[in-house]
């Protein structure tokens, strides 16, 4: 396995290694492609099924908190039988939601169907960002990551382009049938081309695995190996990846951990970082759509503004990445993109009713607000020594995830309390806006850090 690493590290991307980080970036297309469905037909939902603000937040909300529980649940089957199978098995849960959405004859069905989404979504997740790092060298990891990042929007800005055509045709249920297809069509495309991880093959099966293994290296173009019983060792992505000697210590001692006199400050800015950039972003793509049309826009043209939104989050994930690898100014970037984000989103707010002003600001504020969250994903790992980093960076992301799911229903709500949009615009401007005050402290605390921040 070292000789394996070793071989990853030197060589360099081969044709086979970015077909497989083209086959992420694809499944996470399928991704921005499912959340982004019920707000693409949250007009035609809304209307058939006579729903209020409030309940129509509770259907976008359900998928959110499916992504939160599938990644917990499933993300621990990867481990033990591999990354295709839960890589399959979320697309399955993925495809069959997508059916019965579309057959949905209650709000109830839709929450429910939603959140099973939502499942298969976050096992999906939490297996491609894996096969993304373990099959690209360091080199053109940070970059494999950033176009894999990218193909959320991507996967959302097509959508929202097929479901403008379906709206005005077949009407809302025929968004969720291209979603079910769309599953079922990247499980066949993943079953052939992703291939299992090595060293998860190596840890688990040992020896018994050397053939599979020899068969992904003569598709790497790499000579075959004679065994694989250092498999065992952990491999590590750019040194941020814990060994099995890091986490001896157990898991509630790693939590612990991160409220420690080392860690606290920086733990709760994170925590506030995510919780804040994802609910502006959130905000911003699950009810701009509606709110386009509830200031008079038509359905169709609703759809359009989501998928311009995708368009600017895939342009800001990877522009985030390309101007911190010229720049290696992370802190300094957050409070740009951040700052600048609360502004466009206030503006946005104020001009939503002008067609061409909201399609220029729409996409500002999706460049801007998803680049902040790529961003604070670069910040992570960098806070954390690497006994406690993975713990640090996915607790995080998980109280980001909160943000995610309330910013919906808490705009739901407002929207019934007759709330003027551009209040609302305001609103999610300002937490944006708190990100910046979260990354000037960052800035003030860096000298306490362990391990430097790049301002």
């Amino acid at each position: 396995m070292q000789e394996i690493k070793e071989r990853i590290a030197r060589s360099p991307m081969g044709v086979y290694q970015w077909i497989i980080v083209a086959m992420c970036v694809l499944l996470n297309a399928q991704v921005g492609f499912d959340i982004s469905a019920v707000a693409y037909g949250s007009s035609g939902i809304s209307e058939e099924f006579g729903l209020t603000g409030t309940e129509l937040g509770s259907v976008i909300s359900a998928g959110l908190l499916g992504i939160v529980f599938g990644a917990f649940v499933l993300s621990p089957l990867a481990d033990r039988f591999g990354r295709r199978i839960c890589i399959q098995l979320g697309l399955a849960l993925t495809a069959i939601g997508m059916f019965m959405c579309a057959a949905a004859d209650s709000p109830l069905s839709l929450v429910i169907w939603r959140f099973i989404i939502g499942i298969g979504i976050g096992g999906v997740t939490a297996s491609i960002n894996v096969v993304v790092a373990e099959y690209t060298n360091p080199r053109w990891r940070a970059a494999g990551i950033g176009i894999y990042t990218a193909g959320f929007g991507l996967g959302a800005m097509v959508g929202g382009i097929a479901a403008a055509g379906l709206l005005e045709t077949f009407g809302w249920r025929a968004i969720f049938v291209l979603g079910a297809i769309n599953s079922l069509v990247s499980m066949a495309l993943a079953l052939a081309l992703l291939p299992e991880s090595i060293e998860f093959l190596a840890q688990r099966k040992g020896e018994r695995a050397l053939g599979q293994i020899n068969r992904i290296l003569r598709r790497l173009r790499y000579p075959a190996v004679s065994s694989v019983a250092d498999g065992a060792a952990p491999l590590k992505s750019d040194g941020f990846a814990m060994g099995s000697a890091e986490i001896s210590s157990g898991v509630f001692a790693q939590i612990r951990a991160l409220f420690s006199a080392e860690y606290r400050s920086r733990t709760i800015l994170l925590w506030l970082g995510f919780f804040t950039a994802m609910f502006a972003f959130y905000f911003l793509t699950g009810w701009t759509p509606r709110l386009a049309t509830i200031v008079g826009h038509t359905p169709s043209t609703s759809a359009l503004v989501g998928s311009l939104l995708s368009i600017g989050g895939s342009i800001g994930a990877v522009g985030f990445g390309l101007v911190v690898l010229r720049t290696q100014g992370t802190l300094r970037m957050l409070m740009i993109f951040s700052g600048l984000g609360g502004i466009v989103f206030i503006v946005l707010g104020l001009v939503i009713s002008q067609l061409p002003l909201l399609l220029v600001f729409g996409f500002l504020a999706g460049l801007l607000s998803n680049g902040v969250f790529v961003g604070l994903f670069t910040l992570a790992p960098e806070l954390y020594s690497s006994r406690v980093r993975v713990t640090g960076v996915g607790w995080a992301n998980g109280v980001g995830r909160t943000g995610s799911m309330l910013a919906p229903f808490i705009v739901g709500i407002l929207v019934d309390a007759s709330v003027p949009v551009a209040v609302l615009y305001a609103l999610g401007g300002v937490i944006l806006i708190v990100t910046t005050v979260v990354t000037a402290a960052f800035v003030r605390e860096q000298r306490r850090y362990a391990v430097a921040v790049p301002v």
